[in-house]
């Protein structure tokens, strides 16, 4: 995500110049941003391709089943049961306690969407503070603070709402009715405009585990896991096992 979002920030850096002093403060030309903002253009497919080649050497290297693993997120995405991947209620319990949000995103599109707006808005934060500090400016001290405060939270209740309603317009993410089967999630039981689910539910689930929230060799080997990890990946299964018959036929 860093890599395609390194250009604007360039280029915010190029157009708020004078306001974040930068050209002063670290001894070179404003012009000097065109060639870093070019230089971050230009190289976005060069390293689309070390990047390629950086995974595969990881794999023979370190023998990690990356591909496998991607490949087998991409499916759990294409055969989600929620509109948005977070709002599943259902996640895969062999991985570590810390890292089952993450992977509960599957690395989709959903998932760089959020790096994209927290990045971004991490980013024009700090943007306002340096311009602040570079002028001396104290935002609390303006008699329009709260004013400019009310109207920009106005803004994006609305934006948030339109935003939302374009989403249905086009389809953005949603899954069709041949998905929804017995026992998934229905759009309409959702709630609505993607809030947070059940945390009560989260916590029970939770609590069935083990206290550290991961699991030991001996946790992988009883039949409530066995069950569980059969009732989450049962589409994958079936569709390997037929891929396995068809090869061996």
């Amino acid at each position: 995500a860093g890599l395609y979002m390194s250009p604007f920030f360039l280029y915010f850096y190029w157009d708020f110049n004078d306001q974040l002093q930068l050209s002063f403060l670290f001894g070179f030309r404003k012009k000097d941003l065109l060639i870093y903002l070019l230089f971050a253009l230009v190289i976005i497919p060069f390293q689309i391709v070390m990047d390629i080649f950086t995974f595969n050497i990881q794999e023979l290297f370190h023998g990690w089943k990356v591909y496998e693993y991607m490949k087998y997120a991409r499916y759990r995405y294409i055969n989600r049961t929620a509109r948005w991947k977070g709002l599943e209620k259902v996640y895969d319990e062999s991985i570590d306690y810390s890292l089952r949000t993450v992977d509960q995103m599957c690395f989709s599109s959903q998932f760089y969407f959020i790096l994209g707006l927290g990045g971004s808005g991490s980013f024009l934060f700090v943007l306002s503070l340096s311009m602040m500090l570079r002028a001396e400016y104290n935002m609390f001290e303006d008699i329009l603070f709260g004013l400019v405060v009310g109207v920009m939270l106005g803004l994006c209740v609305v934006t948030r709402k339109a935003s939302m309603l374009l989403a249905d317009i086009i389809g953005l993410w949603k899954i069709s009715a041949s998905q929804m089967e017995a026992g998934m999630i229905g759009e309409d039981d959702l709630p609505t405009d993607f809030q947070t689910f059940d945390k009560a539910k989260d916590s029970e689930r939770d609590g069935n585990s083990t206290g550290r929230g991961e699991f030991t060799l001996a946790d992988l080997t009883t039949d409530a896991f066995r069950r569980k990890f059969l009732e989450h990946n049962r589409m994958w299964l079936l569709d390997q096992l037929s891929e396995l018959l068809r090869r061996a036929g």
